[in-house]
């Protein structure tokens, strides 16, 4: 789970066992699993043959073929991407014994894991050195929870084949019916290799390298007013795919939530994120860099949201959006505006949505959207635009549910979008969504 305004719940996941894999990137398993219960205990075993998407290279030296990393995005759009289809196999095993005290108020887990692949994999020499090679990984951990009065405490503590090792300790404590609090701290060491864990982390490339502490606190002074806050320090002793240095950073948020009643709410945010970065090579020479290649960047976010239900049809949804970013003493900033409005009949829904944006280009900003079931609602706009989308759901049947979504943007100021096969020569994007689901 990532940060976001729901300060408490989020530091901690709970042990749901197995469920369908909804995603169309390749972190999920394809192969058969079983869960057995005896009486207090749950155990959960599962094998999987996964295809993986993969650039196979040759050793010239001994003829042996092995890859240098694994693409899980599962996309498939232009030919490099397709020759990368299905290159790598990967055998995996696991369990997941929980055993649960005194009615559920107490639980011990033991997870384990073990992967195998059909080539070696060697490590890029463009990544850090602690990244994982080799055919064979395994992860063992020991996970806890006990509920103690208000207080529930939680962890979990693991080590891979390499013997790196990783733990978070964490505890939720609702102090009175208006106060709750919520404290994380984790420590990943750089070489804990884990390919399908996804605990609370700022490093996007995996469950490693990481030392951090989380803070968040939940406060209703009044009736319909709330108060969610958080601060996050963190630290990456090793050098990260994204940041050449050892670094450290912080973010922090706020977010005031006010229920004018039952169907109107109004909401201020402010988010502020410090990180270092890596300088581009057009910028080293202009800011005579020869040794330190990292710089700290500041961001700084600024919401504010409206929600109407004016009647039982229509639904009002008004958002605005500025981003503060500040690198190398080079201060940008840009703001975004949107409108959406639902209106909802018995078996049909219909949203639409129209938003303006002027940013500059590292100011990008996430306008919230409604999209199809299981697709990502919030894609993110940046220099100078207008984004327009209708979305229609139509369920004819409790079993039946179509969904098609149409959005289409302007970027006023350019000439193309995107780069390398992606690009597209003009200035207007258009996409398409349609999806059809069957429930048995």
């Amino acid at each position: 789970m990532d940060k976001s305004g729901e300060t408490i719940p989020i530091i901690r996941v709970s042990n749901v066992g197995i469920k369908p894999h909804s995603s169309f990137n390749n972190q999920g398993f394809r192969g058969i699993a079983a869960t057995f219960n005896w009486g207090p205990m749950e155990q959960s075993l599962y094998y999987a043959y996964n295809s993986l998407d993969s650039k196979v290279l040759q050793d010239t030296s001994t003829g042996k073929y092995y890859t240098e990393g694994i693409q899980r995005s599962g996309l498939h759009r232009t030919e490099q991407e397709i020759s990368k289809k299905a290159q790598l196999y990967e055998q995996v095993i696991g369990s997941t014994l929980v055993y649960k005290f005194n009615r559920e108020q107490a639980e011990l887990g033991l997870n384990a894991i073990y992967s195998h692949y059909e080539i070696p994999i060697r490590i890029n020499p463009k990544k850090p050195p602690y990244y994982f090679s080799g055919k064979h990984n395994f992860n063992v951990g020991l996970s806890y929870r006990y509920l103690w009065r208000s207080l529930h405490f939680f962890g979990e503590n693991a080590f891979s084949k390499s013997g790196g090792s990783a733990s978070i300790l964490g505890v939720i404590a609702s102090l009175s019916s208006n106060l709750d609090i919520s404290l994380l701290l984790r420590h990943y060491e750089p070489n804990f290799h884990s390919f399908y864990g996804d605990a609370f982390r700022e490093n996007s490339s995996g469950n490693c390298n990481e030392q951090g502490i989380y803070i968040g606190i939940g406060i209703q002074p009044i009736k319909k007013l709330r108060i969610n806050a958080y601060y996050d320090y963190f630290n990456f002793p090793q050098p990260t795919t994204r940041i050449a240095n050892p670094s450290s950073g912080y973010s922090w948020l706020t977010k005031v939530t006010y229920q004018i009643n039952r169907t109107n709410l109004l909401l201020f945010q402010y988010r502020e994120v410090q990180k270092a970065k890596n300088i581009p090579k057009d910028k080293l020479l202009y800011q005579k860099v020869t040794e330190n290649k990292v710089a700290t960047y500041n961001n700084r976010k600024y919401k504010t949201q409206f929600n109407q239900q004016l009647n039982k049809l229509i639904d009002l949804h008004s958002e605005i959006q500025a981003s503060a970013y500040n690198f190398l003493k080079e201060f940008t900033w840009g703001y975004g505006i949107a409108q959406s409005i639902t209106y909802k009949l018995k078996r049909v829904n219909f949203t639409g949505q129209i938003a303006w944006f002027n940013t500059d280009s590292d100011n990008r900003l996430y306008l919230h959207e409604k999209s199809t079931l299981h697709s990502k609602g919030m894609p993110s706009v940046n220099k100078k635009g207008i984004k327009y989308y209708m979305l229609v759901t139509y369920k004819p049947t409790s079993n039946w549910r179509l969904e098609a979504k149409y959005s289409i943007t302007w970027h006023l100021e350019e000439t193309s979008i995107g780069s390398g096969q992606e690009k597209i020569d003009g200035n207007t994007k258009n996409t398409v969504n349609l999806q059809l689901i069957y429930r048995f």
